[in-house]
């Protein structure tokens, strides 16, 4: 009994394994004609194929090899997807539009572009290549050594009544990339102040006893040392006053120069401040004439002094 029951089972598994296997043959005797009728027209213009017998014919020629870019490849495909859509097969658009206005669309930079086109009716990617050979202006654009870049686009359905399929070739010469990138990490604008000429200082005035007429004078300033070898006499004005002095009684002062100015009125008054009231006027008399030399020699100097 036992035994019966076991080959029941084997058989019930054996029957399930040959209906599979039914099963899968039967589907696939279906779905092969399928897949053989879609083969045979679009599959039959790869653009890859285009792309490969594109570039060995350029090789031959000496021409550089042409590089497939996407940008490309998507200008081709909406020119041909447009021409089935619009019904026309040419290089402008019903509006007038060239090859560059998709190549425009897709963002692609290009110094200068060709485009092959082809109407095929069961044709194959060989014989599409062939037909551009055998046209002079096909082949010189195929073959033409400034590109270096290559998409191919392919649209298949109906045309005027009649299953064809649309070929692009577009080749260009892409536009040269520029950085972008920064020389730094950021533009700073540099602001330059204005440049103020710088004053020159003034010094504190300094002591410097009377020198004789015929030496040399000396004059020390703040950042260089004058001296003028000037001999003549000094100006009448000078001489007159420094005789009155000499003949009056009183002893000689000593006179202060500055580098840059002389000293006030007051500051000469003050050395005579131990002289006797009796001479009051000659000391006023010798103060003025001593401010109308001393503005003479600071003319002679280059300098101005306010009195």
């Amino acid at each position: 009994m036992i035994k019966i029951k076991t080959l029941l089972s084997i058989f019930c598994v054996l029957a399930i394994v040959l209906a599979g296997i039914f099963f899968v043959f039967r589907n696939t005797s279906i779905i092969e004609p399928v897949i053989n009728e879609q083969s045979t027209s679009l599959a039959s213009v790869l653009p890859s194929v285009i792309i490969a017998l594109t570039n060995t014919d350029r090789v031959k020629n000496g021409s550089p090899l042409l590089l497939e870019n996407p940008l490309l490849t998507k200008a081709a495909q909406m020119k041909a997807d447009d021409m089935l859509a619009r019904q026309y097969y040419s290089h402008t658009t019903p509006e007038g539009h060239t090859p560059l206005y998709f190549l425009d669309a897709v963002g692609y930079k290009y110094l200068n572009a060709g485009e092959n086109l082809d109407l095929t009716y069961e044709s194959t990617a060989d014989d599409v290549h062939t037909a551009w050979l055998n046209s002079p202006a096909h082949r010189a654009n195929l073959l033409l050594p400034q590109y270096t870049e290559i998409g191919v686009g392919v649209a298949e359905g109906e045309y005027r009544g009649e299953h064809v399929t649309f070929v692009v070739e577009i080749m260009t010469t892409p536009m040269p990339l520029v950085s972008t990138l920064p020389l730094c990490c950021e533009s700073v604008e540099v602001i330059k102040k204005p440049t103020v000429k710088a004053k020159a200082p003034v010094a504190s005035p300094q002591f410097i006893p009377v020198i004789p007429v015929s030496s040399p004078a000396s004059v020390q300033t703040s950042s260089e040392t004058f001296i003028s070898t000037t001999t003549s006499a000094l100006p009448p004005v000078l001489e007159t006053v420094l005789s009155q002095v000499a003949s009056s009684s009183l002893p000689l002062p000593t006179l202060i120069l500055s580098a840059s100015s002389t000293q006030s009125a007051t500051q000469l008054l003050e050395l005579f401040k131990n002289t006797k009231v009796s001479f009051i006027d000659s000391v006023r008399s010798f103060v003025s004439s001593l401010q109308r030399v001393t503005k003479e020699l600071v003319i002679r100097l280059g300098e101005s002094v306010p009195f």
